[in-house]
C-alpha cells in the first residue's frame, strides 16, 4: 500500500512512471514459441525441426491412468454382496472403456 501511494504521488507530480506489466497474458502451451525454438535449433522446414515440435506436442498430451484398487474399494464400500461388487466393477470399467451405457 505504501508503494502505491508513492506511485500516485509521483504520477500526480508529472513524473512519468513505467511498469513492466505484460500487455498480453496467455495460458496453455505456446506452440508458436515451440515451433520457433525448434526452427532455430534445427533449421526451418527440416525433418529434425518437425520431430522436435512433435516431441513438444507429445510431452504436453494428457496422460490418464485408472487405479483399479480404487474402483474395487469404491464398489466394496457401496455394495454388500460379492455379486453386487462385481457388477459395480464391471459397470464402471464398461463406462471407462466406452462399452457400457451410462444410466442415470
Amino acid at each position: 500500500m505504501k508503494h502505491l501511494a508513492i506511485l500516485i504521488l509521483l504520477a500526480s507530480c508529472g513524473v512519468k512512471v513505467t511498469t513492466d506489466v505484460p500487455n498480453k497474458v496467455a495460458f496453455g502451451p505456446d506452440f508458436e514459441a515451440a515451433a520457433l525454438f525448434c526452427d532455430n535449433k534445427y533449421g526451418a522446414h527440416t525433418i529434425e525441426s518437425e520431430e522436435c515440435f512433435q516431441d513438444y506436442r507429445t510431452f504436453l498430451s494428457p496422460k490418464i491412468s485408472i487405479d483399479l484398487a480404487s474402483i474395487e474399494s469404491f464398489c466394496k464400500a457401496g455394495y454388500a454382496t460379492p455379486e453386487e461388487v462385481a457388477g459395480c466393477q464391471q459397470d464402471l470399467l464398461g463406462i471407462i472403456k466406452g462399452s457400457a451405457p451410462v444410466k442415470y
